[in-house]
């Protein structure tokens, strides 16, 4: 395949009908045999959930494709026409004919030698709607409506029939559908079909411009058939970014989805940043990194990212300190030992732990700080050390805004599932002027 002239890729869901009978003997025949009734006339529905072309946002919107086919479909001489969604700006309307037209490389390149009458595009109102998870539905006034209803496993319980390693240009892996209804008059071509013996199917899709086949996606179920990733860790993602099999971008996008789908829920993204995310995505200026294009997400506590709220994890207190008149009355020091009441002539408290909280509290001059203990935590491994075991602590230089909020804290190295020592072995001293630096590189 030619390389394409503008990066793209989109990923969504797919159905089609046509009025062969179920099942379309093309499916297994690989495009050659021919139609049930003489001539074949197929409606494709696309629905978008995220994708680009170059610079351009194509989320959420839809198009169709209406064929006929005078016989086999492998030999060609197709009449094919194109509506694209009316609320599609002008510059997403040329992107979408620049994909379906197959100029751009992708899955409808190859097929673009197969048209012999291009009937050109309307612009209309479409509607595709996932009824269910096995029924579809597309709706464009005045030209084409057709629904399609997956064909129910006789032996695994609401399971449907699904057709794999097709040749299909949607997805190698398909669900059999029956047409509920159809109806297409556009572009001269006129057919119906109420019988609910028709062909049909459905089916997740991820194209990429660079791929003229559609690109593998998760067979364990529809759930999780559009997000491949969801079970990858930072380091397997970025060797996918760094291999050139996918980019920045469908990260995002795939991570952006599974935030809004779980968040309302788990409540635990309180500060959503995707546009940002996006644009870092797709900027030629992303870092060249160990894990670049890996989305993640930082802890509202203790540092942030330039110009976006702080309001260190707590609600309660956002605010607060100076509005019930407290008075800030300078600030503690940041490492090294001091005399407090429970610590041993050793330097050691009885946990093991070395105290280098300023005296501050008891005995001190204050009542209360904001602060907490980051050097001993069992969760992570900035303090580096076991049980009554001395060693200081090891997390990079803080920032002085982290020091005056939170006196003792330092910027928290990512962590994952897969261990807090490989992520910070990887990272490494982040910081040349850290006079604190592991000698040994980082210890969980």
């Amino acid at each position: 395949m030619a390389p394409a002239e503008v990066e793209w890729y989109l990923s969504g869901e797919y159905c089609e009908a046509c009025s062969c009978d179920y099942v379309c003997p093309c499916l297994y025949t690989n495009l050659e045999a021919l139609p049930s009734h003489t001539s074949c006339t197929a409606l494709g529905g696309y629905h978008i959930e995220t994708g680009r072309f170059g610079e351009t946002v194509l989320d959420d919107l839809n198009f169709a494709t209406v064929v006929r086919s005078p016989g086999a479909m492998i030999e060609g001489n197709w009449t094919v026409g194109l509506i694209v969604d009316e609320r599609a700006s002008p510059d997403q309307q040329q992107a979408l004919t620049a994909i379906a037209s197959g100029q751009h490389g992708g899955p409808f390149a190859p097929l673009a030698h197969l048209v012999g009458d291009f009937r050109g595009v309307e612009v209309r109102p479409i509607q595709f709607v996932k009824d269910s998870d096995h029924t579809r539905t597309l709706t464009i006034p005045g030209a084409v409506e057709h629904r399609v209803e997956g064909v129910m496993s006789p032996v695994i319980p609401d399971q449907p029939l699904m057709m794999d390693n097709t040749l299909h240009f949607a997805n190698t892996r398909i669900g059999l559908a029956r047409v509920v209804r159809m109806l297409v008059k556009a572009f001269g071509i006129d057919w119906q079909d109420t019988s609910g013996q028709a062909n049909g199917h459905y089916t997740a899709i991820r194209w990429r411009s660079d791929s003229d086949t559609p690109l593998p996606l998760s067979n364990e179920g529809e759930q999780r058939m559009t997000d491949q990733f969801v079970d990858l860790d930072a380091s397997a993602q970025a060797e996918l970014v760094r291999n050139g099999e996918v980019q920045a971008l469908e990260l995002v996008e795939a991570a952006i989805a599974r935030v809004e789908q779980l968040n309302p829920q788990l409540n635990a993204i309180i500060h959503p940043l995707f546009d940002k995310a996006r644009s870092q995505a797709t900027s030629a200026e992303l870092p060249d990194g160990p894990f670049r294009g890996v989305p993640f997400v930082m802890k509202d506590l203790l540092g942030g990212p330039a110009g976006e709220p702080l309001h260190n994890g707590m609600q309660l207190l956002k605010t607060r300190h100076l509005s019930v008149g407290e008075i800030s009355s300078g600030r503690i020091h940041q490492r090294g030992p001091y005399q407090h009441p429970r610590m041993g002539p050793d330097g050691h408290d009885g946990t093991g732990r070395l105290r280098s909280d300023p005296q501050s509290l008891e005995p001190g001059p204050l009542t209360r700080r904001l602060e907490r203990g980051q050097r001993g935590c069992s969760r992570r491994p900035a303090g580096g050390r076991r049980p009554r075991r001395r060693r200081r602590g090891l997390t990079t230089h803080p920032g002085q805004h982290v020091r005056y909020y939170w006196p003792q804290a330092e910027p928290r190295p990512p962590v994952s599932g897969a261990g807090h020592g490989r992520v910070l072995a990887r990272l490494g001293n982040r910081r040349g002027d850290d006079p604190f630096r592991p000698r040994y590189g980082w210890r969980a």
